[in-house]
């Protein structure tokens, strides 16, 4: 039996993109830029913003007809109306294994993607503890290497039905993650 050698896999991370939304998506979907405009409320939760949307009933129907087509699940609709994994990596080389070009292959190390408060992120969780991924005391230090890409949709969302943040914020957040 081959003796484990001693070390720590590398930590668990999360990258997480800001300005999720993906207006080719809303338009081959159907669905209006101010429906999305609203849903970035569920994403930039603004207290302010609440009171405006209760008053504008007209997109707010427009939206809960779009949420029932799409199964009364918000989460759903964001995920349809959101870039995927593959649409923010570019390339990874995960440890010392040759780096991958592929972004399907790089995003199998991922998970399928979670909306927290400002973002849509993508989280390594359970899927780097392996032995490709291990720092091995007194040897070598293992990295990640990705090459991402991100984009800002200003032009595009009503200022009238979404948060500053829908405007504002850009790049790519990372965090490290941990099970509960």
């Amino acid at each position: 039996m081959e003796k484990e050698k001693p070390g720590v896999f590398f930590p668990d991370f999360a990258i997480c993109d800001p300005n999720p939304f993906s207006a080719d998506k809303a338009e081959n979907l159907g669905i209006s830029a101010d429906v999305v405009s609203y849903l970035t409320n569920y994403l930039f939760f603004s207290p302010g913003m609440s009171k405006m949307l209760a008053n504008n009933t007209e997109v707010q129907n427009k939206y809960l007809e779009v949420l029932d087509q799409h199964g009364n699940d918000t989460q759903a609709l964001m995920h349809k109306l959101s870039k995927n994994c593959e649409e923010i990596i570019e390339f990874c080389q995960f440890g010392i294994s040759p780096g991958e070009k592929n972004p399907k292959e790089c995003c199998k190390r991922f998970d399928n993607g979670t909306f927290v408060t400002n973002y849509k992120c993508f989280s390594t969780l359970g899927k780097i503890k392996t032995e490709d991924m291990k720092i091995y005391y007194g040897g070598s230090l293992e990295s990640v290497l990705l090459g991402l890409k991100t984009s800002r949709m200003i032009n595009y969302f009503n200022p009238e039905l979404s948060p500053w943040e829908a405007f504002s914020l850009t790049g790519i957040g990372f965090a490290a993650v941990y099970e509960v």
